[in-house]
């Protein structure tokens, strides 16, 4: 009996050896807003240019050098007909367009441009955890912002009256998963003295606070709209990629604001597991398609293959997983071949986040 709890013993440590001996790359992701028409549109930042970065991109990162987004640019030096942008700075907001032309007066060369600064070059002006679009075209229209997605939970340090709080992730998320009303400093109450977070949806600014027991008017402790009495809504999702915090109180405070990554969303994996293979280092581009596919615009993933390495790839789904996209074996010289795989955006996409797990190919 006990060379059986012996042989036991030791099958269950090979399964679990076995079992870990993978390792998960880094996370890549993007997100498709759209920018509607007439009207001002709020935009988050939910990933980085550069592995471990900050959730932060420049005008020109953001709308192209020349304008590659095509916004409206001024006619007259001024933003009155123009696509504007506004980026908070501080406690300021820059409000940042595109002049086309050269001007004689006022003196402007082609370039990213901003009220108030005259021909200063705004191109490289960074814009930290989102951004506001007040757009002067008849249709809506879209912008794709993609780049090195984080899995660890998003912390903001704010003390400002009104401020843009980016959502962390490519991925809608509730109220009550988010986990917004466990920060430091925010303030809850009522809709009169706690904290609000304005949403966007479908257009429309909507306004949630986290509210306390109160007695009269009648209300229990969870998630409030503005204007919706006691009716909990903490299972509403965060549509818009990032809200706007306003701060109540009369002097200011800080408010450590921590947003959880959606369930099942972040590895476990803090170090490399004795055994597994390296990590995949996947990179990303935004490659417009050509002939047929001219007018699709494509979301590429790619990493260097390692001989005898099983590679699946999987991306995150609508319901909390994470789901198989593809599977592979590589054999061949380390470094010899670069894997890809592919997301078409424009076709019902509006945001996708995906891995690599690698494991060693069972001979």
């Amino acid at each position: 009996m006990k060379l059986l709890y012996n042989m036991l013993g030791l099958l269950i440590l090979l399964v679990t050896q076995l079992g870990a001996q993978q390792s998960i790359s880094n996370y890549v992701g993007f997100q498709v807003e759209r920018v509607r028409a007439n009207s001002l549109t709020l935009i988050g930042i939910n990933s980085s240019s550069d592995r471990g970065g900050e959730q932060s991109r420049t005008i020109s990162d953001l709308f192209g050098f020349y304008n590659d987004a095509r916004l409206i640019p001024t006619a007259d030096g001024t933003a009155k007909d123009a696509d504007v942008v506004w980026v908070q700075v501080g406690d300021a907001w820059e409000q940042v367009f595109y002049n086309f032309y050269d001007l004689d007066f006022p003196p402007m060369t082609t370039g990213w441009r901003a009220v108030g600064k005259g021909n200063e070059d705004m191109s490289s002006l960074v814009v930290q955890r989102g951004f506001m679009i007040d757009s002067q075209q008849n249709i809506d229209w879209g912008l794709v912002i993609a780049g090195y997605v984080n899995p660890n939970p998003t912390v903001h340090t704010e003390r400002r009256k009104w401020s843009i709080i980016n959502r962390g992730t490519p991925v809608p998320i509730s109220l009550n998963d988010s986990n917004v009303h466990q920060s430091i400093g925010l303030l809850k109450g009522d809709q009169n003295t706690a904290d609000i977070i304005w949403l966007q949806n479908e257009g429309m600014w909507e306004g949630y606070y986290y509210a306390t027991t109160k007695t009269f008017p009648p209300l229990s402790e969870g998630w409030k709209k503005i204007g919706g009495g006691d009716q909990d809504y903490g299972y509403n999702l965060i549509t818009s990629s990032a809200f706007l915090l306003q701060a109540r109180g009369n002097t200011p405070s800080d408010r450590i604001l921590k947003i959880l990554p959606p369930s099942n969303f972040g590895s476990i994996q803090k170090i490399t597991i004795p055994g597994a293979p390296a990590r995949a280092i996947i990179n990303w581009d935004l490659q417009i398609g050509f002939g047929q596919n001219a007018n699709r615009l494509y979301f590429l993933t790619s990493w260097s293959a390692m001989k005898g390495i099983h590679y699946t790839t999987q991306y995150y789904n609508e319901f909390g997983s994470w789901q198989t996209f593809a599977s592979r074996d590589y054999v061949g010289v380390d470094g010899a071949e670069t894997f890809t795989d592919y997301a078409v955006l424009g076709t019902g996409l509006y945001w996708g986040v995906g891995r690599v797990i690698s494991e060693h190919i069972n001979w």
